[in-house]
């Protein structure tokens, strides 16, 4: 009789599946490979030759901070005052005098007139 009439509900498997051996060589060589490296980087960093010396952190110039705001309330109101007063004043842009700014309510009128002669003069307008 065999296992499969004595046992109907038993699982069958194959009983050379499995390679103890196998899987013990190929672990050992997995190890050997790893010990080997790490000989093969010990070997390498110890003969390598003598460089530079390495700036150590006392050695270092002493970094400098960021100034810090004093009164940041005050340096955002002088920033917005400053911004606030380029888009409501005239000036010049450059040294030479070739390029003004004007104020931005300014430039918004003489933008809609030239859009408005535009669109009298017959000239098709882009959308």
């Amino acid at each position: 009789m065999n296992a499969r009439t004595q046992f109907p509900n038993r699982p069958q498997h194959e009983g050379g599946d499995l390679r103890p051996k196998l899987i013990l060589v190929i672990a050992g060589g997995v190890i050997a490979m790893v010990l080997l490296v790490a000989l093969i980087a010990t070997v390498l960093t110890r003969a390598r030759p003598a460089s530079a010396p390495t700036a150590r952190a006392s050695q270092l110039p002493p970094a400098s901070s960021p100034p810090l705001e004093s009164d940041p309330v005050a340096e955002r109101a002088a920033f917005q005052h400053e911004k606030r007063s380029r888009l409501e004043t005239y000036g010049w842009i450059d040294g030479r005098h070739d390029f003004a700014h004007v104020p931005i309510e300014r430039a918004m009128q003489m933008l809609a007139r030239q859009q408005g002669a535009r669109t009298h003069s017959g000239a098709r307008e882009d959308p």
